[in-house]
Protein backbone atom coordinates (compact mmCIF):
# COMPACT_ATOMS: atom_id res chain seq x y z
CA UNK A 1 0.00 0.00 0.00
CA UNK A 2 1.34 3.64 -0.81
CA UNK A 3 1.49 6.15 1.39
CA UNK A 4 -0.66 9.08 0.92
CA UNK A 5 1.07 12.58 1.21
CA UNK A 6 -1.33 15.04 1.28
CA UNK A 7 0.29 17.49 2.82
CA UNK A 8 3.49 17.13 0.83
CA UNK A 9 3.96 20.84 0.32
CA UNK A 10 7.29 22.95 -0.75
CA UNK A 11 7.68 23.99 2.82
CA UNK A 12 7.15 20.10 4.01
CA UNK A 13 9.94 19.31 1.49
CA UNK A 14 12.12 22.63 3.01
CA UNK A 15 11.79 20.91 6.24
CA UNK A 16 12.45 17.39 5.04
CA UNK A 17 15.59 18.79 3.36
CA UNK A 18 17.06 20.31 6.10
CA UNK A 19 16.76 17.27 8.35
CA UNK A 20 18.37 15.07 5.23
CA UNK A 21 21.41 17.66 5.17
CA UNK A 22 21.70 17.95 9.35
CA UNK A 23 21.94 13.92 9.04
CA UNK A 24 24.60 14.03 6.31
CA UNK A 25 26.63 16.86 7.99
CA UNK A 26 26.66 14.61 11.23
CA UNK A 27 27.54 11.03 9.96
CA UNK A 28 23.92 10.46 10.51
CA UNK A 29 22.00 9.25 7.05
CA UNK A 30 21.34 6.12 7.03
CA UNK A 31 22.84 3.61 4.94
CA UNK A 32 21.44 0.44 4.71
CA UNK A 33 23.32 -2.75 5.35
CA UNK A 34 21.61 -4.08 2.20
CA UNK A 35 23.23 -1.58 0.20
CA UNK A 36 26.35 -2.02 -2.19
CA UNK A 37 28.96 0.20 -3.36
CA UNK A 38 26.42 1.79 -6.00
CA UNK A 39 23.45 2.31 -3.34
CA UNK A 40 26.03 4.02 -0.60
CA UNK A 41 27.35 6.02 -3.67
CA UNK A 42 23.84 6.59 -5.30
CA UNK A 43 21.43 7.23 -1.85
CA UNK A 44 22.13 10.82 -1.11
CA UNK A 45 21.58 12.35 -4.33
CA UNK A 46 18.48 10.26 -4.84
CA UNK A 47 17.15 11.03 -1.60
CA UNK A 48 17.71 14.74 -1.86
CA UNK A 49 16.14 14.74 -5.38
CA UNK A 50 13.32 12.42 -4.02
CA UNK A 51 12.60 14.86 -1.78
CA UNK A 52 12.87 18.07 -3.92
CA UNK A 53 10.63 16.85 -6.70
CA UNK A 54 9.19 13.50 -6.67
CA UNK A 55 8.31 10.81 -3.15
CA UNK A 56 9.05 7.30 -1.72
CA UNK A 57 7.51 5.45 -4.77
CA UNK A 58 10.19 7.23 -7.50
CA UNK A 59 12.94 6.79 -4.65
CA UNK A 60 12.16 3.40 -4.42
CA UNK A 61 12.34 2.63 -8.40
CA UNK A 62 15.41 4.45 -8.83
CA UNK A 63 17.19 2.18 -6.60
CA UNK A 64 16.07 -0.33 -8.51
CA UNK A 65 17.03 1.25 -11.58
CA UNK A 66 20.83 1.84 -10.77
CA UNK A 67 20.82 -1.71 -8.62
CA UNK A 68 21.59 -0.12 -5.46
CA UNK A 69 21.18 -3.10 -3.00
CA UNK A 70 22.83 -6.73 -2.86
CA UNK A 71 21.10 -9.53 -4.06
CA UNK A 72 21.96 -11.60 -1.15
CA UNK A 73 23.01 -11.24 2.50
CA UNK A 74 24.26 -13.43 5.29
CA UNK A 75 21.98 -14.81 7.95
CA UNK A 76 22.42 -16.47 11.11
CA UNK A 77 20.14 -19.15 11.88
CA UNK A 78 19.11 -19.76 15.87
CA UNK A 79 21.93 -22.66 15.60
CA UNK A 80 23.97 -19.48 15.32
CA UNK A 81 25.05 -21.27 11.32
CA UNK A 82 25.14 -18.74 8.79
CA UNK A 83 23.50 -18.71 5.25
CA UNK A 84 23.11 -16.93 2.22
CA UNK A 85 19.79 -15.80 1.19
CA UNK A 86 18.13 -13.72 -1.64
CA UNK A 87 17.10 -10.20 -0.20
CA UNK A 88 13.13 -9.54 0.22
CA UNK A 89 12.32 -8.80 -3.71
CA UNK A 90 10.47 -5.57 -2.05
CA UNK A 91 13.59 -4.15 0.17
CA UNK A 92 13.70 -0.74 -2.27
CA UNK A 93 10.30 0.19 -1.45
CA UNK A 94 10.31 -0.82 2.02
CA UNK A 95 13.49 1.08 2.89
CA UNK A 96 12.69 4.11 0.39
CA UNK A 97 9.19 4.00 1.83
CA UNK A 98 11.00 4.59 5.40
CA UNK A 99 13.44 7.10 5.31
CA UNK A 100 10.96 9.27 2.80
CA UNK A 101 8.43 9.35 5.29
Amino acid sequence: MTIQYKNLDNKTRSYMLQEMELDETQGKLYMSKRFNEKGIKFFPGLLREAILKYDDRWLAQEMNNKNCFNSHEQRRNRQGEISVVKIPINTSEMFAEGEFN
